[in-house]
């Protein structure tokens, strides 16, 4: 449970895998970008507040993620380096509105890997608008996570037909090697 009562433990299961991920991403020069969300009375909105998630459990909306709370900070055991781009987002994408995509495509990167939670959320969104923004997208299927199982694997089996590659990170990292 996070600090408000939340069930984080999806979440927590994949951070060794992602700090793997990283680590070795660095080791081969592969650059690193991390997106947090954060989100305030400045950048909510009534669309926002009354999403499905946030009227099926009152307490969500942006209190969450509000800027200077442990809810949108990156956790310690993936704390970037101080070279490394930290992109704050404040919806489910982390392509929409941000500054993301002027970053990687600055920086002459088309292929990106895609980490995090919630697989059905915020992964899905991001893959799709990757996607139509003509980055190639894999996501590290040990290396993403939801509290509900059904619309974790239904978003695997989307963004592997319809929007990019689903492969472990073993093998991402295998093909990176080579």
């Amino acid at each position: 449970m996070d600090k408000r009562g939340y069930n984080i433990g999806h979440s927590r299961q994949i951070i060794p895998s992602i700090a793997n991920m990283i680590e070795r991403c660095r080791e081969l020069g592969v650059r690193v970008f991390f997106v947090r969300g954060e989100n305030s009375s400045a950048t909510t909105s009534e669309t926002w507040e009354n999403r499905p998630s946030a009227r099926n459990d009152g307490s969500l909306g942006f209190r969450l993620i509000e800027p200077g709370t442990w809810g949108a900070q990156i956790v310690d055991e993936l704390n970037p380096l101080p070279s490394e781009h930290v992109v704050v987002k404040t919806r489910y994408s982390a392509f929409v509105n941000t500054e993301l995509p002027m970053l990687l495509r600055n920086g002459g990167i088309k292929n990106v890997i895609i980490t995090g939670a919630t697989t059905n959320a915020c992964v899905d969104t991001s893959v799709r608008d990757a996607f139509v923004m003509d980055f190639n997208v894999s996501v590290a299927s040990d290396c993403v996570a939801s509290p509900e199982p059904e619309l974790h694997e239904a978003s695997l089996k989307s963004i592997a037909k319809y929007f990019g590659r689903v492969n472990n990170s073993k093998e991402i990292l295998q093909d990176l090697s080579s």
